[in-house]
């Protein structure tokens, strides 16, 4: 990888170095996975190298403000990496491509461009994969722990399901390999809720 990309690697990973230990799910190691998810989505659409350098700095950046504050983060988490690409003289051009792809990861997602619809992908990645129910867990114990009050595993699973019927892959990569492991993950959550709801009347 290029300089850039090293020094937003440094920069980010550093800022994260004082984050809050609640961040049990928009920590490091998620954006790690988001700048390799990232990467292996470009790769296999084969984007040129200027366009997986810009993808790969949002990467880094998108969620970087989440140290603060989950409120507003991702416009937050642009200026920041606003601030920096232009204190290394990255072209402004590229920058606003950066800027817009942070900005394409507020759910409900809603991007335009294919880098957009890549970094978009790579943010929700684990949706369509084997490690959802883990990494939804995390999300849970983070929002709990932000919310200080409690969440009964009725009400998450719905709010999850209600996120599953907004959302949609928007990559030839993600609607080929992701698309059935996050139906079969729609369907284990459909079964928990029905569980959980059956449960609750022999009670």
């Amino acid at each position: 990888m290029n300089y850039l990309f090293n020094k937003s690697k440094a920069f980010v990973e550093n800022y994260f170095s004082a984050a809050n230990s609640n961040l049990y799910y928009h920590n490091i190691n998620h954006i790690r996975e988001v700048v390799e998810h990232s990467e292996i989505i470009a790769n296999y659409l084969k984007i040129s190298a200027e366009d997986k350098e810009i993808l790969l700095i949002a990467a880094w950046f998108h969620d970087i403000y989440h140290v603060i504050t989950h409120v507003n983060h991702e416009v937050k988490s642009a200026e920041i990496a606003e601030d920096f690409l232009l204190s290394e003289n990255f072209p402004k051009y590229k920058i606003k491509k950066v800027v817009g792809c942070i900005l394409a990861t507020r759910v409900p997602q809603k991007p335009r461009t294919l880098l957009q619809k890549i970094i978009c992908d790579a943010d929700l990645f684990h949706a369509g994969t084997i490690e959802f129910t883990n990494r939804n867990a995390l999300y849970k114990k983070e929002i709990l722990a932000k919310i200080n009050k409690q969440i009964s595993d009725y009400d998450f699973i719905k709010q999850t399901l209600i996120f599953f019927d907004s959302h949609s892959f928007f990559t030839d990569y993600s609607k080929k390999f992701l698309n059935k492991q996050k139906q079969l993950n729609i369907n284990e959550l459909k079964k928990l809720l029905k569980d959980d709801y059956e449960t609750t009347l022999s009670v």
